[in-house]
């Protein structure tokens, strides 16, 4: 397992020049959306063809604040995603931190990925989509998933 690990970021590290294969570069968490609607135009859903996959992906962002806190890259042709495809992805994402791959996973079809920094995460489903999110968003989302539970166990504890 550690032997993986070292290897996984190994490749991760000698994508870091690929980055620039994925067109357009301004596709990334982080990037405000002028910059990317500059880059692209309409800053919601764009078809992108890669050079590092045989297949193009259709790329889905959402925002908070002006600022990419999320992005959805899934196969048009529903074709895996190739794994020198994931680790620039990632890369591009993170500015170039590593990436760890989750060793329990959640769920059956699904990888886990988190940044060496723990700035980001990823999730891979099928390996057909991969969406990756900010920490922060990430957090949001939890509380706000345990608050419902919370409070749809009270609601199920008051009845008669």
């Amino acid at each position: 397992m550690l032997i993986n690990r070292y290897i996984l970021l190994l490749i991760l590290a000698f994508t870091l020049t690929a980055c620039s294969c994925i067109n357009p570069p301004c596709i990334r968490v982080g990037a405000t959306r002028s910059q990317i609607q500059q880059a692209i135009g309409n800053p919601q859903t764009w078809f992108v063809q890669t050079r590092t996959h045989p297949h193009d992906l259709r790329i889905h962002a959402g925002f908070e604040k002006d600022v990419c806190c999320r992005i959805k890259y899934i196969s048009v042709n529903q074709e895996r995603i190739s794994d020198h495809t994931i680790s620039v992805i990632l890369s591009l994402n993170s500015r170039g931190v590593a990436w760890i791959v989750q060793e329990t996973p959640v769920n059956v079809g699904k990888v886990y990925y988190r940044s060496a920094d723990g700035k980001y995460r990823a999730v891979l489903t099928d390996g057909k989509e991969l969406f990756v999110f900010t920490e922060a968003l990430f957090q949001k989302t939890y509380a706000e998933i345990s608050k419902e539970e919370v409070n749809a166990k009270a609601s199920t504890e008051a009845l008669p």
